[in-house]
């Protein structure tokens, strides 16, 4: 016999009960539940940081003086720098546009699109707050928000089954399966 006292012959890996199963199910639906609020979260609030630039702040000509391609695992962006002018006085801005660009082309072509029409939204009460509002601006908030509706409604039903779980073996006297 083993140390493990599984035989000699024979190799065994450790199972995990049902107890635990139950208990790793809950621990995925609280996960998706939290990266769903999270994301959710950080949707809402960026929602109405555009909404409130666009209700209550001024809009002011801006100059685009730098802009860059950034790539992630699944997105890119530009990375735009700018200048704008409030009460005699200059400001510089860095803010993000979000694209679908195929190829360098298509981003240099942004980038021109935006260099004519660059306006920069600007905080009254705080005039080195800005933000650059396009037409496309917050399209991308509507998916993740509906991402984070997803991890959320699926972390629910992770966490009701993993109870679920428990419960039945509450009910069945803790028996453990019979694989």
């Amino acid at each position: 016999m083993s140390i493990f006292g599984w035989g000699d012959d024979e190799e065994k890996e450790p199972q995990m009960g049902p107890r635990g199963q139950a208990l790793t199910v809950i621990l995925m639906g609280l996960m998706g539940v939290g990266v769903g609020v999270y994301a959710g979260n950080w949707a809402y609030s960026r929602s109405s940081l555009l909404r409130e630039a666009r209700t209550t702040w001024t809009e002011v000509p801006a100059t685009m003086t730098g802009a860059e391609l950034v790539y992630d695992e699944d997105s890119q962006w530009l990375e735009i720098s700018y200048t704008y002018a409030w009460s005699d006085r200059t400001f510089n801005g860095r803010d993000e546009h979000y694209g679908s660009f195929d190829g360098r082309q298509e981003a240099e072509a942004a980038i021109e699109e935006l260099r004519d029409s660059l306006r920069a939204y600007v905080d009254p009460e705080d005039p080195s707050r800005s933000l650059l509002i396009s037409e496309h601006r917050g399209s991308g908030l509507l998916f993740v928000a509906i991402v984070a509706g997803v991890f959320c409604i699926s972390g629910v039903w992770f966490i009701y089954n993993g109870v679920k779980m428990l419960i039945d073996l509450r009910r069945i006297g803790g028996v453990a399966d019979s694989t």
